[in-house]
């Protein structure tokens, strides 16, 4: 008698998972694969046991063959040219056997669990039904489509755009995995559904959201350009206001030594109290009067000043800059960084862009 939870009727039974030195184990399992079963890595699967459901993920498929196992048993069939087949039923003896990760166990209440089940050799293994799957996954059925699941394109990938915008969320991958390319896809969809995205680019990567390769405007979707430096004047310069930092920030984006942080905490600290607007202007006449009643040494004050006076010929510091402007409703502003500048001070001003995000918008 068959006590295992009821499955869909179309689902497919793939095979059963048999006992090998490894295994099964509460954590993966071997599956021996019937000869028409069509499956592919990366495919998902289900083990019924009484009223649970093992879900597990194809992580490899392999072809065996008893007959061929012995290496100088195959030599001596290949020095006297005598086919193996000839001598052995090899066909029998040949079938393909999958590499079963369990990533949960579904319970009676439809409550997904961590894998805490050992399922029993002999048990059926189905193609797990994709209705299934996208309540275990969490996948939405409006929202924010991305592609198909790997292994399995019958599964859409929709993520609800509330928890893409309201959370952190990363996409990781090795290089040339597609990272870029899948970021850029969620943004379009942002973008359809009438959601701004501001994209701080440090490399440069998302240019061609609004340019083709020769410079022509291509993009059907609003777009804002901002860099630090643009001598043909096609795109918005982005400015830093000192008066949003803080003494960290400032000395962060300068490369100052702990010593000089220490020196401009003091100063911003004097300005603010005084209710002076924090600008190099200041900054630079406060630097004296502060270093002399704390102490400074001299050469700390002038290492300071010429940093100041660093950042100021940069031209990149304007009191009239609100980082509220770089969001447009429904349009999509890059903000790109892959200038001339040092990878410390480009660092810099992306976490003074996300502190500033984080505070103002």
């Amino acid at each position: 008698m068959n006590n295992d939870v009821s499955l869909n009727e179309k689902a497919l039974e793939l095979g059963v998972i048999i006992s090998d030195r490894k295994g099964p184990t509460h954590l993966n399992f071997t599956l021996q694969l019937r000869d028409e079963a069509d499956i592919s890595v990366g495919e998902y699967v289900e083990v019924p046991i009484g009223t649970k459901l093992i879900i597990g993920r194809v992580d490899l498929i392999h072809a065996i063959n008893e007959a061929y196992e012995n290496p100088l048993f195959i030599k001596d069939h290949l020095l006297r040219e005598i086919p193996l087949e000839a001598r052995f039923p090899t066909k029998m003896m040949q079938y393909r056997a999958a590499q079963v990760r369990i990533v949960g166990v579904i319970d009676s209440r439809g409550k997904v669990n961590p894998p805490n089940e050992v399922p029993e050799p002999g048990k059926k293994v189905y193609l797990a039904d994709p209705e299934l799957l996208n309540n275990f996954l969490g996948l939405e059925k409006d929202g924010i489509f991305v592609g198909t699941m790997y292994g399995n394109s019958k599964i859409k990938v929709v993520l609800n755009p509330k928890l893409v915008i309201g959370h952190h969320i990363a996409v990781l991958g090795a290089t040339g995995s597609g990272k870029s390319y899948t970021v850029g896809v969620i943004i379009e969809e942002l973008l359809d559904a009438g959601i701004p995205v501001v994209v701080i680019d440090p490399h440069g990567e998302y240019y061609g959201f609004a340019y083709s390769k020769d410079g022509v405007t291509h993009s059907k979707y609003d777009i804002y350009h901002y860099r630090l430096f643009d001598k043909s004047g096609t795109t918005e310069l982005l400015r830093i206001n000192l008066n949003n930092l803080n003494a960290d920030s400032i000395a962060e984006l300068i490369g100052a030594t702990d010593v000089q942080a220490d020196l401009l905490f003091l100063m911003v600290n004097a300005l603010r109290k005084a209710k002076q607007k924090i600008t190099i202007k200041n900054l630079l006449a406060s630097v004296e009067n502060i270093a002399s009643e704390w102490n400074f040494a001299k050469r700390t004050q002038l290492a300071l000043k010429r940093r100041l006076m660093l950042l100021e010929e940069m031209n990149i510091i304007s009191e009239h800059f609100d980082i509220r402007d770089l969001v447009h409703p429904g349009a999509l502003t890059i903000v790109d960084l892959s200038e001339d500048i040092e990878e410390k001070t480009r660092q810099s001003l992306v976490g003074i862009l996300l502190d500033l995000s984080l505070i103002h918008i």
